[in-house]
């Protein structure tokens, strides 16, 4: 089996803490395993500490190991390692030490979502390097040389600051430095341009139908949308990295991702068809989509702490811009709009913790996942109606683009949003007592009534009531599929009469998690063999408001 084995050496002139020069070395050795170095002035007081933000379902030291350090003349230094993603190194004070771990892959199964911990294998290695990278809280944000990195061993590597063997200098400190994406081995690359500034697309081998040259095409006219949409395209350069995630399933759909410094890290189930025709490529030009427009909507308009308290801002508001965007350059047709769009409303309209105050949101964000939902879906209403209000009171010469720039220039001037200036925003574009009913919603957690139209596409959608159904499995979903066996199974539901009971072991399923109108596929295995239990997702009869196009 093929090892890397990666040394990564940060390198400074003795003494010189305002001046960072990091050179980075990755090279291919058996294993899989990462070596990494770290060479750089200690801190002031002697006391060097150490630190990697701990990847999501992953204690630091699962991947971070055998940290070791030395001083300039090659003498062993003590190393401490509380618990927590640190590692405290003693030194003289100021003096130039040497630091080495080595990296590599998980023991522990990996939970669901988003794979952020560093990913090696015989084919790639994929770094997030705010996960990968031991740091020196003094040294993260010191202006100063770039840092340059280099690959050895690989057919071809790409990073957020550029794509080659290197040695690539960055131009950065070293925080952003590590707030990016790292990639090399056998890669599939699709190069595009945007007004003459480069977008690269590299993919962690052929995992899905169209590959990067189809990502690529997909995903310029969506960027250039958005840089059009703000009057900007000063980004120097873009990298979308596709890393595969999970295993091959035709009957399901997971994607997902996460924005870095220049670049978009992907992680894709393999096989999905992203051609033009495919199945799965809508879900990735929402994705993309969503992600981009956070170079605006959290980055330019950036949020004061605790930036939880704003999330309905930040992700509500950016689904309602990438969904009009989209639809505004036919890259979703009216009908595509109105069905994510009704889709967000209704499930705004079932969520169980729809009155969730905003200090509720702060607490649980990362620990429920309806709370975690709930900004995206509130956000997006609350942006409906900030947009109907302005049209209505400016008598249609503004609409929520102009606020949404509005803040944009604020950002730039370096103000930072709170609930309060957000408020005092809406209340500058609309009135006060309207304000006074977003303020409401956002922070106190009243019900958002969803407008009565929707002034795009044209022509407008008015809003309708129709009756439905609440989506309801009908057992545990969280606790059945950690276990693989049917959990809190409950009587009197869809999955009962089609035969579901607490115990089954589950061979597998096919849950789509949010059509009413797909089967739910559950194999059950008994006596040793499997039967195939299949129903609607049907819960209780609801009324519902939806949009229907006029």
């Amino acid at each position: 089996m093929t090892r890397l084995r990666a040394a990564i050496v940060l390198l400074l002139p003795a003494g010189a803490l305002a001046a960072p020069a990091v050179s980075i070395t990755v090279e291919r050795e058996p294993g899989p395993a990462a070596r990494v170095t770290i060479a750089c002035p200690g801190a002031p007081s002697g006391t060097t500490v150490f630190e990697v933000d701990p990847p999501a379902g992953g204690a630091p030291d699962e991947q971070v190991q055998e940290v070791t350090a030395r001083d300039a003349a090659g003498a062993a230094l003590p190393v401490e390692h509380p618990p927590g993603a640190r590692w405290t190194v003693h030194h003289l004070p100021g003096a130039p030490l040497e630091v080495t771990y080595t990296l590599v892959p998980r023991r522990s199964p990996p939970p669901p979502g988003n794979p952020f911990w560093p990913i090696l294998q015989p084919g790639f290695v994929h770094l997030l390097g705010d996960t990968a990278f031991l740091h020196a809280p003094h040294l993260d944000e010191e202006p100063g040389l770039p840092v340059t990195l280099q690959w050895k061993g690989y057919a071809r590597a790409a990073c957020s600051f550029g794509e080659g063997l290197g040695p690539i200098r960055s131009g950065v400190p070293l925080g952003p430095f590590r707030h990016a994406t790292f990639l090399a081995g056998e890669l599939d690359v699709a190069h595009r341009a945007i007004h003459g500034q480069p977008v690269t697309v590299a993919a962690a081998g052929a995992y899905w139908t169209g590959g990067a040259a189809e990502v690529a095409d997909l995903a310029v006219p969506i960027l250039e949308a958005e840089r059009d949409f703000f009057a900007d395209h000063t980004q120097p350069r873009f990298l979308i990295t596709l890393i595969p995630n999970g295993l091959p399933d035709e009957r399901s759909l997971s994607l997902g991702g996460t924005g870095l410094t220049d670049s978009f890290a992907t992680f894709l189930q393999p096989l999905l068809d992203l051609r033009p025709a495919g199945p799965h490529r809508r879900a990735l030009v929402t994705l993309i989509a969503h992600e981009y427009l956070h170079r605006w909507n959290g980055e330019v308009i950036a949020r004061a702490a605790p930036e939880e308290l704003v999330y309905w801002f930040t992700e509500g508001f950016t689904d309602f811009f990438a969904r009009r965007i989209l639809l505004r350059h036919g890259m979703l047709t009216p009908a595509q709009w109105l069905e994510v769009t009704n889709e967000a409303c209704c499930r705004y309209q079932q969520s169980p913790v729809q009155n969730a105050p905003a200090e509720r949101i702060r607490a649980d964000f990362w620990k429920d996942p309806d709370v975690q939902q709930l900004p995206y879906l509130r956000g997006a209403v609350v942006a409906a109606l900030v947009d109907a209000e302005i049209r209505a009171t400016s008598h249609g010469a503004r609409s929520l683009d102009d606020l949404m720039r509005d803040l944009v220039a604020a950002g730039r001037r370096g103000e930072k949003i709170t609930n309060a200036s957000l408020v005092a925003t809406v209340a500058r574009f609309t009135g006060a007592p309207f304000a006074a009913r977003i303020r409401a919603i956002v922070e106190d957690g009243a019900t958002a009534e969803l407008p009565a139209t929707l002034h795009e596409p044209e022509p407008v959608a008015r809003r309708e009531q129709v009756h439905t159904f609440a989506y309801d499995l009908g057992f545990d979903r969280e606790r059945t599929f950690a276990l693989h066996r049917a959990t809190g199974v409950r009587a009197r539901t869809a999955a009962y009469g089609a035969g579901l009971r607490e115990g089954q072991e589950l061979a597998g399923w096919s849950i789509d998690g949010t059509d009413l109108d797909r089967e739910v596929e559950l194999s059950v295995r008994e006596g040793g063999r499997v039967r195939t239990l299949r129903y609607l997702p049907h819960g209780a009869a609801l009324t519902l408001f939806e949009y229907r196009l006029r």
